[in-house]
């Protein structure tokens, strides 16, 4: 099991990816995570860096530089969700352990990976995880759930796999790895296995359990395992610490708790007990102290550098009296990774955790929401948290909503009611089945699932499962209630048309499929189905209306459109399909979210196929973006959003949230706020300089200061971008030059200048 799929090389992109985590904006092109960092698990040391796993990523702080940066697939990673990590001294080689057993050894710059585990067909996917690292000169010992992998650093390639270790070769898990240089110990959840380092380790007959009459509990599973001055311990839920005091003895170790026990690690030839708000330090006589701090909540992880501690928290993040007193180095992220959907407003992305599962139960999600605000995450939580701001109880916040007139974000709880939040003064408001003079007074269960504001401000809500399920909020306060039939009493999502049509997106169950289109002024309803509406599918997943005023509608097998909303209610009213490669656009395939961008083109987000991006026509696909060809972190596409000012498409996945910038954003009124970025432009960048707040579609000239021309295009939406180059493909010299926008008359006016150093 020698295979070694690439090596691949940290670039420039890398750099400029971490410099822009705190920027509002990214160069075009690339990528950035936008994921929880505050659940560490694993830490690496090296001589000036500290590796840190979080609950789903990989980040490292740079003793000397001072600095936090994150590592993802944008820079070369082969997974977005590492699992455990260790660091070789003796071969310089950070060795990282993914959930889905794929292998990164990252020596300095380069990237070498191992994706044997990850490709077998032999081990399934439920025993590929990485639970443990275990070093040992050249050898790294990954325990996994199928058993044990070892991985030679020397040669850079899996040596051999130890298989089928549980009693007449049946499997066994391995939960941790240790050794004293005469036998391997492994913990697994039927106690502790050794066998002579000597034996056929790949023969379950090798490996012999430690009985009764050995002084360990019988049949209790093994979680941590750890070797110092010649002692072996393990740690037994319910039973406490036990320590191995000759080659068949076992013996409790006295004055220890009998539960709570996260990790056990030699540091410094003392045993290291994690748990949950203290560090204990064994050494042979027994407890010689212990290290404790209020932020400490879940301890799972420590290293010791310069007599100074790092600890990996499950709730606070990378902690560390690095300088001075306690504090947490994990970078800046979303609070909780359980992402359900984000929503774009006034230039921020508010990101929410709830939702609900297929049968639409509650998940009772408490992770509240975050809001995205010039490259900053800020997190909202009903508990008193580190790095969270206040705000009222509520779970499974899964739809948001913006007021612009009135300042009023309102997210709905699909539970809970709703909550809004005074953006300019942070205070926030609730109305829910307490509230007088609404819809919800005196309900026992207020399950808001769809929320839009219309041209007037006037709010609408979507109430799941309600006989009249379809709310509005006049601005002057006042409630109207709105409902059709039985099967539309599950609205998922509204939209609003430019005829003030409300098209409402049922769920996909079979009592509630298809669109309810309500005119609410004019009193007319219709529930849209493949008999009354010719739908090709009736499951519908995704909904957005385009910057024409066509409708887009995502279902379980392709994309319909109605090109005339104004004639829904006609009697021979029958929704159209776009072809694409003479079949209907995406067809078969789940299509779980539409975005529309500042050019008018199509963002299509799917179940299981990542991303795909048409121009605004449909006629052309422009990319189609996936795990494998990108930095995606995920196939499954749950929602997406886009930042019209400046263009960064914001998606949704079920491993959390990620954005990508492709730079196309809504046109401006106002061409005195054009912006350049990066500006000026550094020796060593490389990518496109975006040109924003342009025109729709204006024509742009770059000169430099004589006026040559040097480069001309067109912008997309309100976006244009030049690669640095002139006509002939040669990178622009260094000097000043003058963006120049074309109006419809043919008429030039100087916009910006860009420096290129």
């Amino acid at each position: 099991m020698s295979e070694m799929k690439k090596v691949t090389v940290f670039c420039l992109i890398f750099q400029v990816f971490t410099y822009a985590l705190a920027q509002e904006n990214i160069p075009l092109g690339t990528w950035r995570v936008h994921l929880p960092y505050r659940s560490v698990k694993s830490l690496a040391a090296s001589e000036s860096k500290i590796y840190a796993v979080a609950q789903s990523g990989l980040f490292v702080y740079d003793l000397q530089e001072n600095s936090t940066q994150i590592l993802s697939k944008s820079d070369g990673l082969a997974e977005a969700q590492a699992s455990q990590i260790a660091y070789s001294v003796e071969y310089q080689k950070l060795i990282v352990g993914y959930f889905n057993g794929n292998i990164d050894l990252i020596a300095g710059r380069n990237i070498i990976n191992l994706p044997a585990i990850r490709n077998s067909t032999q081990v399934a996917e439920n025993l590929k995880n990485i639970n443990h690292i275990f070093l040992q000169g050249r050898w790294a010992y990954l325990a996994t759930n199928f058993g044990v992998v070892v991985v030679d650093l020397e040669k850079n390639e899996i040596r051999e796999t130890w298989r089928n270790l549980g009693t007449g070769g049946s499997n066994l898990a391995v939960n941790a790895i240790a050794s004293d240089g005469l036998r391997f110990y492994l913990a697994t959840p039927q106690g502790v296995r050794f066998a002579s380092v000597s034996a056929n380790l790949q023969d379950f007959n090798s490996w012999q359990f430690f009985g009764v009459s050995s002084g360990l509990p019988a049949n209790v599973a093994v979680q941590n395992i750890a070797f110092s001055h010649n002692l072996l311990y393990v740690s037994l839920e319910g039973f406490g610490l036990y320590k191995l005091i000759n080659p068949t003895t076992w013996q409790a170790v006295t004055g220890m708790p009998i539960n709570g026990y996260n990790n056990l690690q030699n540091i410094d030839n003392q045993i290291a007990v994690l748990q949950n708000n203290q560090v204990i330090w064994l050494n042979t006589s027994g407890i010689v102290g212990n290290l404790s701090n209020p932020l400490f909540q879940k301890i799972n992880a420590i290293q010791k550098i310069n007599n100074r501690f790092w600890l990996a928290d499950a709730i606070n993040g990378l902690l560390s009296d690095w300088e001075g007193s306690f504090r947490s180095y994990s970078p800046n992220g979303t609070f909780s990774i359980r992402n359900w959907k984000n929503f774009y407003f006034a230039g921020k992305i508010v990101a929410l955790s709830g939702g609900y599962n297929s049968s639409y139960a509650n998940l009772n999600n408490t992770d509240g929401f975050d809001i995205f605000s010039e490259g900053f995450w800020q997190s909202y939580h009903f508990q008193n948290l580190s790095n969270t701001l206040p705000m009222p109880f509520a779970f499974d916040l899964n739809c948001a909503a913006y007021n612009a007139s009135q300042k009023t974000l309102t997210l709905g709880s699909f539970g809970n009611g709703i909550i809004q939040q005074n953006t300019e003064t942070g205070t926030f408001s609730v109305i829910d089945e307490t509230t007088p003079n609404t819809p919800f007074f005196g309900a026992s269960d207020v399950k808001v699932s769809a929320l839009t504001t219309d041209r007037q401000g006037n709010l609408w809500v979507g109430r799941y499962g309600a006989t009249n399920s379809l709310l509005c909020r006049r601005t002057d306060g006042t409630w109207q209630s709105f409902g059709f039939n039985s099967a539309t009493r599950f609205p998922e999502d509204i939209v609003v048309d430019f005829r003030g049509y409300k098209w409402i997106r049922l769920s996909p169950i079979p009592s509630a499929t298809g669109v309810w289109v309500c005119d609410t002024e004019g009193g007319q309803n219709k529930h849209l189905t493949p008999t009354n509406g010719k739908l090709t599918n009736p499951n519908i997943l995704s909904i957005a209306i385009d910057r024409n005023g066509v409708l887009w509608l995502g279902s379980e097998s392709g994309v319909m459109t109605v090109f005339n909303p104004q004639n829904v209610f006609n009697s021979n009213f029958e929704v159209t399909f776009p072809i694409f490669e003479r079949r209907q656009l995406l067809e078969s395939i789940a299509v779980t979210a539409i975005a529309i961008d500042g050019a008018n083109r199509k963002w299509f987000g799917t179940h299981k196929n990542g991303v795909y991006l048409f121009d605004a026509t449909v006629s052309k696909l422009l990319a189609h973006f996936t795990t494998e060809n990108s930095p995606l972190i995920s196939n499954q596409i749950r929602h997406i959003s886009i930042n019209d000012r400046n263009g960064e498409v914001f998606i949704t996945t079920n491993q959390g949230l990620c954005s990508y910038r492709e730079g196309v954003t809504v046109a401006s009124e106002n061409l005195g706020k054009v912006k350049v970025f990066p500006n000026p432009v550094k020796p060593d960048f490389s990518g496109l300089v975006g040109i924003e707040g342009l025109a729709e579609n204006a024509e742009v000239k770059i000169t430099d200061v004589s006026g040559t021309l040097i480069y001309q295009t067109t912008a997309k939406g309100g976006t244009a971008t030049w690669n640095l180059r002139d006509y002939n493909g040669r990178r622009a010299a260094p000097g000043i030059y003058l963006v120049f926008s074309v109006n419809a008359e043919g008429e030039a006016g100087e916009v910006a200048k860009i420096a290129v150093l």
